[in-house]
């Protein structure tokens, strides 16, 4: 630390965080007085994640929380990139989806807590893709201490993967999420590829979903049939999703990526009709692209029970009123 008499300030640079006391001595040859004050160094508020190379199993559907501590308010200028850098993908997938936004964006990016429980909570602006890696990254800068009045420091690249669904509903692969309260990573749904699972032309597979939480994947594609061109499923399938619970979930990873609206063309295949009940379940029809065994997909649920479904799912089985997510380019969510 150094004194500029002509200025009268002090100038240097701390080595860490602490308090220091300084003596500032005037003499006139004959007499002298002195001050003492403090002067504390603070350190630039620093973020942290529990995602690591590490977590191999992400789930693509799970917010991304960071960790702060302190409270932090969101700086103009400051952005998070999502990257995708790829991977085996989901029943071949290439396409990368990377994504970058402001962190001041508050339908993507939310400050809660205060003080050393503060959390930033990430909202994707769509899905992540099955069985990709990625990179987190946010600017240096991107938010500002309350207390301190320092701007963030440095945040360390973070790589992870997601999860890729297992082969059949025996090889289902337990995904991980991010609890928004704590930070913390736990368990999940489990995934499992669903593409192929019993035949349109032979006798139905039903699947038991009452053990745990699951994800029946199935893929999207366009297909285009004289002038009109639809989304329709790869394939062809003939499956029971019994005990399909509030948890449980029919995803349509959407690889329709020329198509602005897939939900809209999706919907042109709706339920045949059902309750939901196993007299009467809940069935979905959708053209699959395997002619040669059906080229259909017939998807049943039975709901578990303690489940009332929506009037307007009852009365009217049109996908609409069924589907609960419309992720725009990466996949579609039915759920009870």
């Amino acid at each position: 630390m150094s004194f500029d008499a002509d200025t009268r300030t002090f100038s240097g640079n701390p080595t860490g965080a602490g308090a220091t006391t300084v003596r500032v001595t005037a003499s006139d040859g004959s007499r002298t007085a002195y001050d003492d004050f403090v002067i504390t160094a603070v350190d630039a508020p620093s973020l942290s994640t529990t995602l690591s190379s590490a977590v191999t199993n992400f789930d693509v559907r799970s917010s991304i929380v960071l960790s702060v501590g302190e409270t932090v308010t969101a700086k103009a200028g400051g952005t998070i990139t999502l990257t995708d850098l790829g991977g085996t993908g989901y029943q071949g997938e290439s396409t990368t989806h990377t994504q970058t936004f402001s962190v001041t964006d508050t339908s993507r990016v939310t400050i809660v807590g205060s003080g050393a429980n503060t959390k930033i909570i990430i909202n994707p602006g769509f899905d992540l893709d099955l069985a990709s890696n990625y990179s987190l990254a946010v600017s240096t800068g991107a938010f500002t201490g309350v207390t301190t009045g320092q701007d963030t420091q440095a945040f360390t690249t973070v790589n992870f993967s997601t999860v890729a669904p297992g082969a059949g509903f025996a090889n289902a692969v337990q995904a991980q999420s991010m609890n928004t309260t704590t930070g913390a990573l736990e368990n999940a749904l489990k995934w499992f590829d669903a593409t192929g699972v019993g035949s349109p032309t032979g006798a139905q597979t039903t699947l038991d979903l009452a053990s745990g939480d699951f994800a029946a994947v199935v893929k999207g594609v366009i297909l285009t049939s004289g002038a009109q061109a639809n989304t329709v499923l790869q394939g062809a399938g003939n499956m029971l999703l019994n005990n399909f619970g509030i948890n449980d979930l029919l995803y349509v990873d959407n690889q329709d990526h020329t198509n602005t609206d897939p939900q809209a063309s999706l919907n042109a295949n709706v339920f045949a009709g059902g309750q939901g009940t196993v007299s009467q379940p809940l069935q979905l029809a959708v053209e699959g692209t395997d002619a040669v065994n059906g080229g259909a997909y017939f998807i049943d649920f039975v709901i578990a029970s303690g489940i009332t479904l929506p009037a307007s799912v009852v009365t009217d089985q049109l996908l609409q009123n069924v589907i609960s997510n419309n992720w725009s380019n990466t996949g579609m969510v039915i759920a009870a």
